[in-house]
């Protein structure tokens, strides 16, 4: 049913607006009151385009002065669109995660935080506000979190639009650090990187943390990715279960985060669709022929490995990745021989600096075949200038008798 019209009282405190059913005038905002200059004009041709469509008898040299003056005030209206200023997207910052012992480091994120205030792009959540939040809903603050999962959980409870998560691990002689940034709306990673720093303060390349996490996240930003899909990827990891093995996974599985070109598979999605299959995947020979066949099981469309074994008295490392639905290899790493883990992140950074040039090559072919001029664009522009200035000389002739109508009486004031 529908409601009919009520009174319009005199106390207009008495009800809120939205659940009152009176009519009641449209009042225009006063945006001049804001402040800037833009604004100011915008609101000016404003009340001046109004004044002139509510009149109708209006001679011909005023119409001409018009016809400008409506022009102006469109391309003010798509400006003030463009310009106007956006909220800043909130972001939490969960503690990083030291891998080897499970625990959170509340100073890492607190680095985080304030990189991301002074660059502006992001409303970092204080660390006192998101532990309020998490505590009202039963979440412990402490948790330690570096899953998907877990990370928008604590981000939607914490009403953020991004969250900044990952882990700080320290070898003997450096310290990992991955980072992956969650868009809570669409629940994907859209960017991570994978940073070291050695923690001998002897050594010239050693940087403070502070300085290595500033660095890293430098170029971080709210927009996401317009980039269509690859296809569908997983990450496995057929090494022993070592801290090094873990570290070496972790900074896999980032990676292939920060490639972009993929939906990835998350780790623990991953284990439990194996574990659901009954598939050992310490079982698998690392092969093309039986990676494509594991890949059409789990259903993915590529899949890359790393793994890390021991001969004599040294580790290897391997890294590989197929293409799933082509029955191809995508690139293949001679296994690596290392006497310590850091040696492999040397291999790894050329592994994926590599890959990363083969998607460039395909980007680019693609981008010189659908080079040309935009006549299209061109064109499009011509037909909006062209409708804009019939609309304006439309509106500019309202006044003109020929063309008036008898129009109903207006409602009688309220005043």
């Amino acid at each position: 049913m529908e409601a009919t019209s009520g009174f319009e009282p005199l106390n207009k405190a008495f009800a809120e607006p939205p659940l009152t059913t009176w009519v009641r005038r449209l009042v225009w905002p006063n945006l001049a009151k804001q402040g800037t200059f833009s604004t100011k004009l915008f609101s000016l041709c404003f009340s001046k385009l109004i004044h002139f469509m509510s009149s109708f008898k209006v001679d011909f040299p005023k119409r001409l002065f018009h016809i400008p003056l409506i022009t102006l005030f469109s391309l003010l209206g798509v400006g003030q669109a463009i310009f106007a200023q956006v909220p800043k997207p909130k972001i939490a910052v969960l503690d990083l995660v030291d891998i080897n012992t499970e625990r959170p480091i509340a100073s890492l994120a607190e680095i985080l935080r304030d990189r991301l205030e002074k660059d502006g792009k992001f409303h970092p959540i204080s660390r006192d506000t998101l532990h309020q939040r998490w505590a009202s809903f039963g979440s412990d603050p402490n948790t330690a979190c570096n899953q998907i999962q877990c990370a928008f959980d604590l981000g939607s409870l914490a009403q953020a639009q991004f969250v900044l998560f990952g882990t700080a691990s320290k070898t003997q002689q450096f310290q990992s650090i991955t980072l992956k940034l969650l868009h809570i709306q669409s629940a994907k990673i859209i960017w991570a990187k994978v940073v070291s720093n050695e923690t001998n303060p002897g050594v010239n390349r050693s940087q403070p943390i502070d300085k290595v996490l500033e660095d890293a996240i430098s170029g971080l930003s709210p927009e996401l990715p317009r980039e269509k899909s690859a296809g569908y990827l997983a990450a496995l990891d057929f090494s022993e279960n070592t801290s090094n093995a873990k570290i070496l996974y972790e900074r896999l599985t980032t990676r292939v985060y920060g490639i972009g070109h993929y939906d990835v598979m998350s780790p623990s999605e991953l284990e439990e669709l194996l574990a659901a299959l009954e598939i050992n995947k310490f079982s698998i020979v690392p092969s093309m022929e039986n990676m494509v066949a594991l890949g059409q099981k789990i259903g993915v469309t590529h899949l890359i490995y790393g793994r890390l074994f021991r001969e004599t008295d040294k580790y290897r490392y391997r890294l590989a990745m197929y293409d799933v639905a082509n029955k191809a290899v995508v690139q293949e790493a001679p296994a690596f021989a290392s006497s310590d883990i850091t040696g492999f992140f040397t291999y790894e950074d050329d592994f994926f600096r590599d890959l990363t040039q083969t998607f460039g090559n395909k980007k680019s072919d693609f981008k010189k075949k659908a080079a040309g001029p935009s006549y299209g664009l061109w064109l499009s522009l011509g037909l909006l200038g062209l409708g804009g200035t019939a609309a304006a000389y439309w509106v500019s002739t309202l006044g003109d008798e020929q063309f008036k109508e008898d129009l109903p009486p207006g409602p009688p004031s309220t005043r």
